[in-house]
This record gives structure tokens, C-alpha cells and sequence, in this order.
């Protein structure tokens, strides 16, 4: 089966050309909505049987509804064959006489042609003709529409007025409030920043020492004694870590009245009181036993003190904390309007300054005193502000100026200039996520009041000359324009059908 498709404005001698030369037998085709070929029924009848004569086998696929009509009256047809040949030459008959005024009746819905003598085969398409002149009409009386453009004189006029915005507040012209809504975003920013905070790190240099006890008496020191060493620069604390009893002195000879006291002594473990290579102190050195003389308690390092060490490193600050949460708010402050607008509908507007930023949650990455080198935060926020609706707003205003208006004139959306100014937080104004004084300043067009479902009601099944003549008495009427399309020629009306009225109202530019 091959597709053929053919052109909107081929005749059918040019399609039957393009159909024979092709050695298929079978064919689809393809005709588009409006083709020539559809304006009548005889085109298809001749297109089949010049085909068959060929052998060929014609099948007509379309979107046209017309087309599709003559296609289904085509293949239902069970009369016997009737083209143009079939005519004979005989005199018109009652019949052909009807047949004649065909052309007139159809007022060009099927293409022009010399009516032929009429046999009696021709005599039984007469009711299909006719059915298709019916079908014609009524299709032609489906597509009247009317289209009405008028231009109408106007007046500009110009108003400054204050406002006051209120969320979920109900507009009102007596007390000049436009009822506003609140918008809100939720934002995430992450920041980083580099720690400041210090902290000495290390260990504690540790050792043992001999306790030298040069009184008559026994001396006990408990764990966490202090002892004294003076390293010329400073003095540094070291600690017992145990309990200790130290004897008292005593005789080298108990037998010899001469004998040289010996001091008592113990060996004890000690510690540093703090980290630093400092507390690192070679063997021999001497260190005071708090609470007492150096002529009564004395100690002395038995080995090298060793393992105290130290380093510096970074830590997190509370002013690292602080800092840095203060410049990330600051950053979703700046950012925190162009976030909400990003939140608007159609036609609804954010007031510059209204918007609040408010921290939900902060996340830092380490405490404080923690060790580390970089701080991160993750700040969540919630962001709101105070908007407005810009229908509104121009419905406010065209209440506040209409008082000052004649009845018989309205405000025309065209030309219309609204500028809006925030008057901010001052002493005498309030800005703010809920409230907001503003200065508006609106310059409209003044027209007259036409209704157009009235005027439509009142052209309905009118003639173009009795719709022009409604229209011309309308008052301040600079120009107007009356198209009727479609429909039945010679019989053209306004649309008894409203909604198939069209009417279009703008005002003049002088």
C-alpha cells in the first residue's frame, strides 16, 4: 500500500497524473482538511473510476469533517455508476429546472459549473444535492462571529495617597489600608572560619628526689607536697605523688659523744606541677620543701627530671563562635529578600525592608576549647516579610479615586502608572514584617462606563447597520469598527449567541 498526499489546491486532473504513475495497486490517500478536492462529491466519484480503470484500488483518508462525509456518502452509494458522460442531451425537465438554480442556492459553497441536460439517473442524486446544499448552509451558519472595536475618549487624572499595609488585614478604602500577606523562605548557609583560640599541650617532666629530714623530729609529707626550685628565672613547683615518713636525724654513733649527726632521708617520686621542657632539671639540683626551712627539709634530684615537654595549638574561642555567626547571619540578611521574592505568585510584591531573618538552629563543627585548626557552621534560618497583591492595590486606588468620579465613567486599566514608595521606619512610619506605611502615587485614564454584557445584549441578531447606529449614540465614542464573518452571504446578522460576540473597548491616546 503506498501514501500519496496531495496538495490543499490540487485539481484533479493533477492528482489523477501523480496517482497513475505509480505501480502500486493499492493506495492511501492523504488529503488535508479544506482541500479542493472536497468542494464537491463528484471530484472523489471521478478520482475512483478513473483509478479502477487502471487497476488501481483508491482509499481517501482525511481530517476533514466535510471530506469524511462525502467519503462515508461515497462508499455507501449502491446507484448505478453516474459521471459526466452519463449526461445525455435531452431538454431540462421539471427536475433540471431545479437542478439549475443549484449554483444560485449554494451562493458559492460548491464550486461553479454548467448545469448538463438531466436523464433519469441524474434525477435520484437530486435529494443528495440537496442535502449536501442543507449541510453546507448549516456549516457556514456555525462560523458568524462578530468582532466590535471601539475607541473611546479618556481623561488622565493623578493621585498621591498614604497607605498603610497590614498582614491578614482586610483592605479598606475609609481607612486607607491595603490588606497585605506574609511570605517566608527556609535557608541553609554554611560558613567557615579560621580559629583564633590557643592552649599550651605537652607533658610533665617527672623524676625521683632524697628527702633530707635535718630535725630531731619524724617528719611525715603527704601525697602533693609542693617542692620549690629556684632555676634563677623563676621558681617551678614539683609535687610529691606519694606519701612519705621521713626519720628524724640521728647519731652516727650512738656510743661516741662526738659522733656526727646523720639527717634522716627517703626517696619519693615527684612530678611537675605543670607541662614544659622547663621542669626538665639535671640530676644534683637541690629544691625547698614547702612549709619548711631548707635548715630542716632539703631535697635533692637523684637522676635527671626528663619528659616534660610543650606546644602551642589553635583551639576554638567563644569569639570564634561569636564572629562567626555573626557574619553568616549577615550574609542571609543581604541575601533574605531575593530568597522571598523567589517565593511570589503573579502579581504579588515584596516590600523592600519588611523581611526578618530568624536564626532556627546552629550547627558548629567543634566546641569550644576544642582543638582545630578551621571552625564550620551551619546556620538555618527562617526568612519573612510583608507583601501585597498589585490587583489589590489598583482596586484600592480605583475606589479612593472613584469617589471624586461621575458614575458615568469608570477607570480604564490602560495607561495605568503605579509607583510605590516605602516611607521606612521612622518616628512617624513603621516598617516591618507585619506592617508598613507607604506612599502611593497612581496616574490612570478616566473613560466611559460601557458595559460590554449590556452592549452585547443589546447588538444580539442586530444588522451591521443597526449595530453600528447602537453603537454610534454611545457617549464619548471617538472611532468604531463593525466586522461580521463567516455565516451565510447575503443574510449576515450580530450572533444571536453572545459568546460569539466580541467586543473590545480601549481608549484614545490624545
Amino acid at each position: 500500500m503506498t501514501r500519496v498526499e496531495i496538495d490543499l489546491n490540487e485539481d484533479i486532473i493533477s492528482i489523477l497524473n501523480k496517482l497513475q504513475n505509480i505501480n502500486d495497486t493499492g493506495l492511501d490517500l492523504y488529503i488535508p482538511v479544506g482541500a479542493a478536492i472536497f468542494d464537491n462529491i463528484l471530484n472523489l466519484k471521478l478520482l475512483r473510476k478513473e483509478m479502477e480503470k487502471t487497476g488501481h484500488v483508491v482509499h481517501f483518508i482525511t481530517d476533514d469533517e466535510v471530506g469524511n462525509t462525502l467519503i462515508s456518502m461515497l462508499d455507501t452509494d449502491t446507484s448505478t455508476s453516474f459521471m459526466p458522460e452519463d449526461f445525455g442531451n435531452i431538454s431540462m425537465s421539471s427536475a433540471g429546472g431545479l437542478l439549475s438554480k443549484i449554483p444560485a442556492i449554494l451562493g458559492g459553497l460548491l464550486p461553479k459549473a454548467k448545469v448538463p441536460a438531466i436523464n433519469s439517473k441524474a434525477l435520484l442524486l437530486i435529494p443528495l444535492v440537496l442535502a449536501l446544499c442543507a449541510f453546507g448552509l448549516y456549516k457556514r451558519a456555525g462560523t458568524l462571529r462578530a468582532d466590535i472595536k471601539i475607541v473611546v475618549a479618556s481623561q488622565s487624572t493623578a493621585r498621591s495617597i498614604s497607605m498603610k499595609v497590614k498582614k491578614d488585614a482586610e483592605s479598606s478604602e475609609e481607612l486607607s489600608v491595603l490588606g497585605g500577606k506574609a511570605v517566608s523562605a527556609v535557608l541553609v548557609e554554611k560558613a567557615e572560619s579560621t580559629t583564633t583560640g590557643e592552649k599550651l599541650v605537652g607533658e610533665k617532666s617527672e623524676g625521683k628526689v632524697t628527702i633530707f629530714n635535718k630535725t630531731s623530729d619524724e617528719v611525715d609529707l603527704d601525697e602533693g607536697t609542693e617542692l620549690n626550685f629556684d632555676d634563677g628565672d623563676e621558681d617551678l613547683v614539683f609535687v610529691l605523688t606519694e606519701d612519705i615518713t621521713i626519720p628524724a636525724i640521728y647519731e652516727k654513733d650512738p656510743t661516741d659523744p662526738s659522733s656526727v649527726l646523720v639527717p634522716g632521708e627517703v626517696e619519693a617520686d615527684i612530678e611537675a606541677s605543670d607541662i614544659g621542657a622547663k621542669f626538665n632539671i639535671d640530676g644534683g639540683e637541690t629544691m625547698g620543701v614547702e612549709g619548711y626551712k631548707r635548715s630542716e627539709l632539703v631535697a635533692e634530684v637523684v637522676e635527671d627530671l626528663t619528659g616534660g615537654k610543650s606546644e602551642t595549638r589553635k583551639i576554638v574561642s567563644e569569639k570564634d563562635k561569636t564572629d562567626l555567626s555573626t557574619s553568616t547571619l549577615s550574609k542571609v540578611t543581604a541575601g533574605a529578600e531575593e530568597a522571598l521574592k523567589k517565593n511570589l505568585s503573579v502579581g504579588q510584591k515584596l516590600i523592600e525592608g519588611s523581611s526578618l531573618v530568624s536564626i532556627q538552629k546552629e550547627t558548629y563543627s567543634k566546641a569550644v576549647n576544642e582543638e582545630a585548626e578551621k571552625l564550620e557552621l551551619v546556620m538555618e534560618v527562617t526568612v519573612s516579610g510583608l507583601t501585597y497583591s498589585e490587583d489589590d492595590l489598583n482596586d484600592l486606588l480605583d475606589k479612593l479615586v472613584a469617589k471624586s468620579m461621575p458614575e458615568e465613567y469608570v477607570i480604564s486599566d490602560e495607561g495605568r502608572v503605579v509607583e510605590v514608595d516605602v516611607l521606612g521606619n521612622t518616628d512617624s512610619s513603621i516598617l516591618s514584617s507585619v506592617e508598613a506605611d507607604l506612599q502611593v502615587t497612581s496616574k490612570t485614564y478616566v473613560v466611559p462606563n460601557i458595559s460590554e454584557d449590556d452592549l452585547k445584549d443589546r447588538l444580539k441578531g442586530k444588522s451591521s447597520q443597526e449595530a453600528e447606529r447602537i453603537i454610534g449614540s454611545l457617549k464619548d465614542i471617538r472611532s468604531y469598527t463593525v466586522e461580521i464573518r463567516g455565516g451565510i452571504p447575503l443574510f449576515k446578522k450580530v450572533p444571536k449567541d453572545i459568546d460569539k460576540i466580541s467586543i473590545e473597548i480601549t481608549k484614545s491616546d490624545d
